[in-house]
């Protein structure tokens, strides 16, 4: 039995319907109408329709509802599969043709091997051909990753005809001469920029990218050197280095400026480090350090200065034999930098939260998580 509130909902409409169908039958006998046409008018009326509702919704409206079905932009969704776009053109004609022609759904590529897209050489470049054609000239989001050595240029082949569009681009690339395929490319739309190099060969020409007026955050991961790419670093106000040597970590902030947020994973110099001047990033608000084995955060802290700093993140430095050796390392970056810090975060410590609580009390939020 239907609970009382599916009652109450169901009602009105029963009593709208029997209304309607009490009127045609007066008027059937009132005036002289076709009965064809009155008995289908009641019939539709007592028949559940088969037409979704959805269906009544103007096409502007369904794009927007297809819009909702993707992850924000510049988050790409899968290239295939039941949360691609690609699975609403197989719904209906209706939906093939508003999908189709809505070009924000093919604007964010997911790129590369993985459980939800097509290897390249059966067919993936022909579908990525046809996203970047469907994408009109709306801004490009190009994620491209997990790509063998032999897929990175014919997917450049398809993509460098649309740089003039890339807004977000993520590559992956394992070989240098892949990363040349960038050489000499106008990107006027670009804004930011992750590439994660696996080069292990010398370095004897560094990739020059220079065309990119727009481009504001830039992320460098895994094994590359710092003379590999040369990037416009003065434009910059996002900037994330991981596995670089701390020299020429040093060589590229001095380039930076600008630098609002930073996040670095330093490794050892591969020579003697020498004494360097005093590194002031004026700008710099967030300052993320990750561990590092060899006390090269130390090293950095000693030599920086930022007095808009409000946010520092990092392991307890190390090698450190006391509490109060970790402690004053900070308060001597905190009293040479000038900064107002308002959080401070520090990982894997061997300290209470207290100590820092007691060393720093003007700053609002202290986390410490301990060594596992």
């Amino acid at each position: 039995m239907p609970a009382s509130s599916e009652v109450a909902n169901t009602t009105p409409s029963l009593a709208g319907n029997a209304a309607d169908i009490l009127g045609l039958e007066a008027l059937q006998t009132a005036e002289p109408l076709e009965i064809s046409t009155l008995e289908s008018t009641k019939s539709s009326i007592l028949e559940p329709s088969t037409h979704p509702p959805i269906l009544n919704l103007p096409p502007e409206i369904l794009s927007e509802i297809f819009l909702h079905f993707l992850p924000p932009y510049p988050d790409s969704p899968p290239f295939i599969g039941r949360s691609s776009p690609t699975c609403l053109i197989l719904v209906c004609r209706e939906w093939n043709s508003i999908a189709i022609s809505t070009p924000a759904l093919w604007r964010a590529l997911q790129l590369g091997f993985n459980p939800c897209s097509l290897p390249w050489r059966k067919g993936g470049i022909a579908l990525a051909q046809l996203w970047l054609d469907r994408s009109g000239c709306l801004p490009l989001s190009i994620h491209a990753s997990d790509m063998e050595s032999q897929d990175v240029f014919p997917i450049f082949d398809v993509l460098v005809p649309y740089c003039h569009r890339w807004e977000h681009l993520t590559l992956a690339i394992n070989e240098y001469d892949n990363l040349h395929a960038m050489a000499g490319l106008s990107m006027p739309l670009l804004r930011t920029l992750d590439m994660l190099l696996e080069i292990d060969d010398a370095i004897y020409s560094p990739l020059t990218l220079h065309d990119m007026p727009l481009l504001r955050s830039v992320v460098l991961e895994d094994n590359w050197e710092g003379k590999s790419v040369e990037l416009p670093w003065s434009q910059l106000t996002s900037l994330t280095l991981t596995s670089l040597f701390l020299d020429e970590c040093i060589v590229i902030l001095r380039e930076t400026p600008n630098l609002v947020n930073c996040t670095l994973q330093l490794v050892v110099s591969r020579t003697p480090e020498d004494p360097y001047p005093d590194l002031s990033l004026l700008r710099l608000k967030t300052l993320v350090l990750k561990e590092d084995s060899h006390g090269l955060n130390v090293h950095f802290l000693q030599r920086l200065i930022t007095p808009a700093l409000l946010y520092l993140e990092l392991p307890e430095p190390f090698p450190s034999s006391s509490d109060t050796g970790c402690v004053d390392l900070l308060k001597a970056f905190v009293s040479k930098s000038g900064c107002m810090l308002n959080e401070l975060r520090v990982i894997k410590s061997r300290s209470a939260e207290g100590t820092y609580m007691d060393a720093f009390p003007d700053i609002k939020y202290i986390i410490v998580s301990a060594r596992s």
